[in-house]
């Protein structure tokens, strides 16, 4: 029973990372999020279905993309804003709680994943094949 607790949490965990990266994606390149959602969701198969060998060809492959992109990004972000942003670190959406507050909701919210994760991990790496 708790080894199908886990896996569903960690099912949820990868598909919200999984929609993160493709939505971080999608501002770079604008294509329908369904599309994105597909293409990482390919990427991350093999992961799932092989294991851990597979996770490190993966990795050890797209460092060097990971590099070309996260340059990329820093030179359009300096382009787009003639040099680093006055307000970058104190600029909220519209809507946010910041200050005491906020940080107390962020800590409530990752509070109950700090002692979930380690088991979680422990239980659900038995099934992964190395």
């Amino acid at each position: 029973r708790t080894t199908v607790i886990y896996a569903g949490t960690f099912v949820i965990y990868a598909g919200t990372e999984g929609q993160i990266l493709a939505s971080s994606i999608d501002q770079i390149w604008d294509l329908p999020d369904q599309i994105w959602f597909v293409l990482v969701g390919l990427l991350f198969l093999p992961m799932a279905w092989n294991g851990i060998s597979s996770m490190t060809k993966i990795l050890i492959w797209t460092i060097p993309v990971y590099f070309a992109l996260l340059v990329a990004a820093i030179v359009i972000a300096w382009n787009r804003n003639d040099g680093m942003p006055s307000g970058m670190f104190t600029a909220m959406p519209h809507g946010a709680v910041g200050g005491v507050i906020g940080t107390i909701s962020v800590v409530a919210g990752l509070a109950g994943t700090v002692g979930l994760n380690p088991f979680e991990a422990a239980d659900y790496n038995r099934f992964i094949r190395a």
